[in-house]
């Protein structure tokens, strides 16, 4: 923060209800102290052992549950809940990935530049984390259904995708792979 151009950085602390809650150590601990004005501006960071102010400091945090997350952590933000995403919304974040995809595997001539409407129904009640997921997989399964073709179509069975499925060496069941980055 010292070298930052901000003044006032924002921290971004993704899916704080995932935090660990052991006993031995709170990693939110430090945050009773940093989202507190008073307390914020006098912090010892036990790392440097030195005081500094970290009261300019704007915090965001995600979560996707507010159960795990302690009481007074929680009093310390002010909370806004966000609704699932729309039909509409759905579609759009969809198209979105799929673009992202074809262009970050340069497959923008191969495929069609919009998803097909079966395809997205068939992704309708995943997360945009899955959606990608089995986007890149059906990507591929497309490929592979058609190795020769000079254009191809992404169709709603080759979305197959487990997120728990594990195979070992020599156990490849005609499923495409997927890896999560």
């Amino acid at each position: 923060m010292r070298d930052n151009d901000a003044a006032n950085p924002i921290v971004i602390l993704d899916e704080i209800d995932k935090a660990s809650s052991s006993s031995k150590y709170d990693p939110l601990g430090p945050l009773y102290s940093l989202l507190e004005q008073r307390t914020a501006e006098k912090f010892v960071d036990e790392a440097l052992d030195m005081p500094s102010n970290g009261s300019h400091i704007l915090y965001v945090a995600t979560a996707n549950s507010l159960a795990t997350i302690s009481k007074p952590i929680l009093s310390r933000f002010i909370v806004l809940k966000i609704d699932a995403m729309s039909a509409a919304q759905h579609g759009t974040v969809t198209q979105s990935i799929y673009s992202r995809l074809l262009a970050q595997h340069g497959a923008t001539a191969l495929f069609p530049s919009k998803v097909s409407k079966d395809v997205i129904d068939a992704l309708r009640n995943q997360s945009p984390r899955t959606i990608k997921a089995m986007l890149r997989c059906g990507l591929a399964q497309a490929a592979k259904r058609n190795p020769k073709a000079k254009k191809l179509a992404l169709i709603p069975n080759d979305l197959i995708f487990s997120s728990t499925t594990e195979l070992s060496a020599g156990e490849y069941d005609g499923r495409p792979f997927g890896y999560v980055h």
